[in-house]
């Protein structure tokens, strides 16, 4: 009730917080607000989240805020006699902080009118749960503050309260309980019961299922890409897949399989139809090396269907909760014999040199110790070829590894064959009478391995100005072993510009923003690959079908000269004092003149302006924003770029010379003019010189700054105008009054350190704070019973 008489409280507009009245001026008035009627339904928020400015962050207030279940609100309502008089009916409440927490809220469901017997009924609704609450859980457990019943502050409270009129409550809250639900309702919340039983018997015994995804030759071959399948077989919802029970038995999956799959009019057992193999997912590590190549996912391992396997369960063989099986069959009636310990499974692939292109083509069994030479009659077969015809092979041990097997008359078990004799093993064939060394499988697969596609976006938060044109990202295809001077040629080419002015960027794997340029040395060396961080460990995956980032940049020079220039961002200011920031590349052993220089090509000088730039030392922390210095023109450029090697702290600021300040005499100074809020330790805006005069009026001076501020009248009468030193206000200036400019005051600002040396401060209210959350900072209402 307090807040509310606070908040209608007559407020006195005097002193340097009067009222604007347009055109009769600043005047003193009253301020006020008086309510005519309040609604039915009164949804009181608590500012329980607010801007704490100490802390520059929002933070939740747990301060304790009893609430009344009825509240009364006769006396704020001017003149129509009615009543108004609420009912507490909802209390919503957050538990946690400002960063995370819990919502639920508490309805008192038991309202009634006035006269008829009331007993609150409250439910607490949390998610999906709906239960019956007292009213202490509902009300008095979420005031807020210290806890009775427990050490320390509660972080449980209400966050916004729900009155209903008492004399409404029949128009705001159904009171009929004879109403009936509707029938298809009824249902409609009886299905919805049943399919949530459903997931919840499902989650909960999810762990006595697995999930299969089986794979045939048919599906192989409609994948014409790197490895033997896609590796988003796993999620393609076109596959056959089946939950199981993990305490199948192998015979019973392969009996299940066979079911599915199959005829079930087939008498042919299932063990000799065909076999089982799981994909697993490996890796091949080259002898000595510490590199990996890709991973592959072949069907490695097969469940076999034995005497010793009889009453094996899937639990022991399937350890995943999703899992690719590849169903080997024949086209026989029944599969050929396989001994584990002699023999394994290889697939197929054939180049076709026409089309170049590549399908797969079937599996077969080979031995060990057998010749390659001895199953080209059968891959023959496989590819449909003449009997006879000459072929060549290669092993696809991964994407980034393949392989010739130069003899096809060694054993497959000997050294240098192939380099990995187990099951899932992948070949390639390709007629060797019609391919040669610019068209095989092996180059085929390398050029389509090695073309990645990228998109080239332009990097302009560095080097450039704010206002350059923004090129569009360029989309393409690139070799992965380009050199960089491949690789700017291609971009510029797309955007029509220099290429040995094109700066290259690394980037981030985690957001793909620039992180550092590449030297003109790095830039000599460096391939594609590297610039992308594709040369580690990292591998690039063509399966991924990924689409890499590159990050370059325009440059005003070439790259090859950076080596003897000095990268420098500096600020430029207009005659509107509007600021924006660029990047020089003075030479190292240039002097400031070299600075305006090549500033002066991006500058924006006033119609009738001097022509004439200077380059000023300014300070960019809110305890540093005011000019300092003017920079002699034979100030060394490492100089420069010592003082402003923080841009966060200072930088050069380069400007064109007024018309009145192209000469300063012996009575005249430059006084720097800075903005702050209350507190020198609280700069803002813009800083700047002005020139004045020994003896000047400071009604003058207050003139002229408010013409080079351009800023009205009415809010110019709210500044007030400080001398400070050493950050210290040392006395505030009536500038209004017959004072005059006393040089000798400033003087000792030319034997001063930069840091103590006196400038002259607006005070007034920073705008931009105050947009940033005015009413996040103004203090809360706080309502006390």
């Amino acid at each position: 009730m307090q807040s509310f008489r606070e908040y209608v409280q007559v407020e006195r507009l005097d002193g340097e917080n009067k009222y604007d009245a347009g055109d009769y001026g600043m005047q003193p008035a009253e301020k006020g607000v008086k309510f005519v009627s309040f609604p039915p339904v009164l949804h009181l928020q608590l500012m329980r989240f607010q801007y704490d400015a100490t802390l520059d962050a929002n933070v939740k207030i747990n301060d304790k805020f009893a609430f009344p279940d009825k509240l009364c609100l006769n006396e704020f309502v001017e003149g129509n006699g009615e009543d108004y008089t609420y009912c507490l009916h909802a209390v919503l409440v957050h538990s946690g902080d400002f960063h995370g927490g819990h919502y639920v809220v508490f309805i008192n469901t038991g309202l009634r009118p006035p006269g008829e017997k009331y007993k609150p009924k409250w439910c607490k609704f949390d998610d999906d749960v709906v239960s019956r609450a007292t009213v202490r859980e509902a009300v008095m457990a979420n005031y807020g503050g210290d806890d009775g019943e427990s050490t320390g502050r509660t972080y449980t409270n209400a966050y916004m309260l729900v009155y209903v009129r008492q004399t409404c409550i029949d128009d705001v809250l159904c009171q009929n309980e004879n109403l009936q639900v509707p029938a298809h309702l009824v249902q409609r919340f009886e299905n919805e019961r049943e399919e949530e039983n459903k997931k919840k018997k499902e989650k909960q015994e999810a762990h006595l299922y697995t999930e299969i995804v089986m794979v045939t030759d048919e599906h192989l071959a409609s994948y014409n890409g790197f490895d033997l399948v896609d590796p988003k077989l796993l999620d393609d919802t076109g596959l056959p897949r089946e939950k199981i029970e993990k305490g199948m038995t192998i015979p019973q999956l392969y009996d299940y399989v066979k079911h599915k799959l199959f005829s079930s009019d087939d008498d042919i057992p299932a063990r000799e139809m065909f076999r089982i193999w799981k994909f697993e997912e490996t890796t091949y590590k080259d002898e000595g090396s510490i590199m990996s190549a890709l991973p592959r996912l072949r069907p490695t391992s097969l469940i076999p269907h034995s005497e010793e396997t009889q009453e094996k369960t899937l639990e022991a063989v399937l350890e995943n909760d999703r899992n690719l099986l590849y169903i080997e069959t024949t086209a026989s009636s029944s599969l050929r014999s396989y001994n584990e310990n002699s023999e394994m499974l290889m697939f197929l692939k054939y180049y076709d040199e026409e089309s170049r292109s590549l399908r797969y083509v079937g599996h077969f069994i080979v031995a060990y110790r057998q010749c390659m030479s001895a199953y080209t009659s059968e891959c023959l077969k496989l590819i449909g070829l003449p009997e006879g015809t000459p072929l060549r092979f290669y092993e696809e041990v991964a994407p980034d590894r393949i392989r010739l097997i130069e003899s096809l008359g060694k054993p497959l078990c000997a050294d240098n064959t192939v380099v990995e004799v187990s099951d899932g093993g992948l070949l390639i064939a390709e007629r060797a009478d019609r391919t040669n060394e610019t068209n095989n499988a092996k180059l085929h697969l390398d050029t389509l391995y090695n073309t990645i596609d990228i998109e080239a976006v332009a990097n302009n938060d560095s080097f450039v100005s704010s206002h350059a044109e923004v090129d569009p990202p360029i989309t393409g295809t690139i070799g992965l072993n380009w050199t960089m001077r491949q690789l700017v040629d291609y971009i510029g080419k797309e955007i029509n510009y220099d290429p040995a002015k094109i700066l290259l960027w690394r980037v981030s794997p985690f957001n793909d923003r620039a992180t550092q340029f590449l030297t003109d040395a790095q830039c000599k060396v460096l391939r594609v690959n590297g610039l992308l961080g594709l040369a580690g460990a990292q591998l690039h995956d063509p399966r991924r079908n990924k689409r890499y980032r590159v990050v370059y940049t325009k440059m005003p020079i070439p790259i090859a000269d950076m080596e003897r220039k000095r990268q420098m961002k500096i600020q430029m200011m207009d005659e509107k004092m509007n600021i924006t920031e660029i990047t020089i590349f003075p030479e190292k052993t240039g002097t400031v003149r070299d600075i305006l220089e090549e500033a002066r090509r991006e500058f924006k000088f006033a119609p009738n302006g001097t022509g004439k730039l200077r380059l000023v030392y300014v300070g960019q922390s809110s305890q540093s924003m005011r000019a300092y210095m003017i920079f002699k023109e034979e100030t060394s450029v490492m100089e420069v770029f010592q003082k402003t090697m923080t841009p966060s702290m200072y930088m050069g600021r380069v400007e064109e010379v007024p018309q009145d300040q192209l000469v300063v005499r012996s009575n005249e100074y430059l006084v720097p003019i800075a903005h702050f809020d209350k507190d020198p330790g609280r700069m803002f805006g813009v800083p700047f010189f002005l020139k004045v005069s020994n003896d000047e009026l400071l009604s003058s001076v207050r003139e002229r700054i408010q013409n080079r501020l351009e800023i009205p009248e009415k809010e110019y009468e709210k500044y007030k105008f400080a001398l400070i030193s050493s950050s210290r206000v040392v006395r505030y200036l009536d500038m209004t009054s017959n004072g005059r400019v006393n040089l000798a005051e400033l003087g000792h600002a030319h034997v001063a350190s930069l840091a103590t040396s006196p400038y002259l401060g607006l005070d007034h209210m920073n705008k931009s704070r105050g947009a940033r959350g005015s009413h996040a900072a103004e203090k809360a209402i706080v309502i006390h019973n």
